[in-house]
């Protein structure tokens, strides 16, 4: 693939394209130039990621051109953009039962993480006292983060529960969240185990919403995704669900699937309104192989 910057208004982006030229390579002579098309950048912009050109060719003594070649790429066009993010809606499921109460005093506590290892913001909320279901509306902290959609996305969000209760603070339990998708809605969604206070452990769901005050101006639809010809990859590839069943019967929900793989996390994009979503996704989680050499050869 090719990375390159573009730095230009929402104006320029109305005039200016990306210019697709076709040449005839040659090893010993000059390379001879066969044809071009032009693409707008709103087009790209705004358009679908993978993409699908016919170049026409001027042919001599004929009045039409022909088509030449059909091209096909991924073109991924994204802002960089200051994202300002605050928690809202965050709660669990039971910690333990009614009874238990007095003994939780309950603070979330949320951690922005790279690739690396390397944290860029995080929050905390205040401490509920004696609740075994918090429910924390609001946060006060927000976090900043510069960059494109996809950079955010590459993210994960480390969630830790704590009991506050008494002079102490007791960690509950943590999780990671892949961050694929969420732009499209906010919501996380995870299961997490916590340690309750007499030494036992329990799983417990929790959920809220990330308030992105503002978005880029200008979203791709489709999904584009890096792989390395140096690498191995399990690749499982979502195509589409049947019937999704609601509880309610709303007859339309916004629905995703993710998949767990050697510790890693994939989530398809949101489908919206409907039972029967079709993704056509494919999901790559790298293969740990030192070698490869040998691995489908069988003994005689």
């Amino acid at each position: 693939y090719i990375e390159c910057g573009y730095e230009g208004s929402y104006f320029d982006i109305q005039d200016e394209e990306l210019m697709i030229e076709v040449w005839d390579w040659n090893r010993w002579t000059l390379n001879k130039f066969q044809c071009k098309t032009g693409i707008q950048l709103v087009d790209i912009a705004s358009g679908d990621i993978n993409r699908t050109v016919v170049i026409d060719k001027k042919v001599p003594k004929k009045r039409n051109p022909k088509n030449f070649v059909r091209v096909g790429f991924t073109v991924l066009f994204q802002e960089v953009w200051n994202f300002n993010i605050g928690f809202a809606a965050w709660r669990t499921s039971d910690l333990g039962t009614q009874e238990e109460a007095a003994k939780y005093s309950p603070a979330i506590a949320f951690k922005f993480i790279n690739k690396s290892s390397f944290s860029f913001g995080g929050a905390k909320s205040h401490t509920l006292s004696n609740t075994i279901r918090p429910n924390w509306k609001i946060l006060k902290e927000r976090v900043n983060f510069k960059g494109t959609v996809n950079e955010f996305e590459d993210q994960t969000l480390r969630i830790s529960l704590k009991n506050e209760k008494g002079l102490g603070s007791a960690m509950l339990g943590t999780v990671v969240v892949a961050l694929k998708g969420v732009t499209e809605n906010g919501i996380v969604k995870a299961n997490m185990r916590i340690e309750t206070y007499d030494d036992k452990s329990k799983v417990v769901s929790l959920e809220g919403r990330l308030d992105i005050e503002t978005f880029p101006r200008y979203r791709q639809s489709g999904y584009a995704v890096k792989v390395s010809s140096k690498k191995h990859y399990l690749v499982a590839s979502i195509l589409r669900v049947d019937n999704v069943q609601t509880p309610d019967d709303r007859g339309a929900v916004n629905s995703y699937v993710t998949i767990e793989w050697g510790g890693a996390q994939r989530r398809t994009r949101t489908v919206l309104e409907t039972t029967r979503p079709v993704y056509n996704e494919n999901m790559f989680f790298p293969l740990p192989l030192a070698k490869t050499s040998g691995i489908l050869q069988s003994e005689e």
